[in-house]
This record gives C-alpha cells, structure tokens and sequence, in this order.
C-alpha cells in the first residue's frame, strides 16, 4: 500500500473505532503503530476514543462538551497522572516519539 492508501485506510478503522465497532488485533496494531509517528492520526485515534466514551456516557456536561470540541483533555480516564501511584516525570515520559527534544 502506498502511504495516501495506508492512511485512508488507517482512517476508516479509526472511524469503526468511534462507532464502537470491533476490530482486529492485526488492525489495531497497525493504528498503535501510526499514532506513534503520526501526529494526525494520533489525533484522529483520540478523537475517536473520545467520541466512543461520550456515546456511552452521554454525558451533557458543559465542560466536558468543551473539552470534547477542542479536542483536548485525556481520552482515557487511565491515562490521567494519579500522585498516589505515580512518578510526574515517569507520567511524562511516555510521550510520542515526535514529542522528544532533539
């Protein structure tokens, strides 16, 4: 696949992720596997989980909406940093690869 192919491709799993269809552990692994280079299609993987928890959360606080709709916040409730269990500077080291200074 050439890499306008692969990315079209990438995008229609990332959007059966959003509708909370299932997909393969091969298909998630090639999604883990962008996301991780790929600062559009990290965002497009986040949105998505974001978009799968409001649908089953229906949540309709005003906040939340906001964060939603600028594409910020956490979208794993996991992958918030928790003082009682964690380290701040192992939290912030699994940034993306994209993230680290040069």
């Amino acid at each position: 696949m050439n890499s306008n192919t692969l990315k079209i491709h990438i995008k229609k799993l990332i959007s059966k992720i959003a509708y909370g269809q299932k997909l393969t552990l091969e298909e998630r692994l090639l999604i883990s596997k962008h996301a991780r280079s790929n600062r559009e299609i990290s965002d497009l993987y986040n949105k998505a989980r974001k978009i799968q928890q409001q649908r089953d959360q229906k949540s309709s606080d005003v906040i939340d909406k906001l964060l939603y709709d600028m594409n910020i916040g956490i979208s794993d409730k996991e992958e918030a940093y928790n003082p009682k269990i964690q380290d701040l500077g192992d939290w912030f080291s699994g940034a993306p690869p994209w993230v680290a200074r040069s």
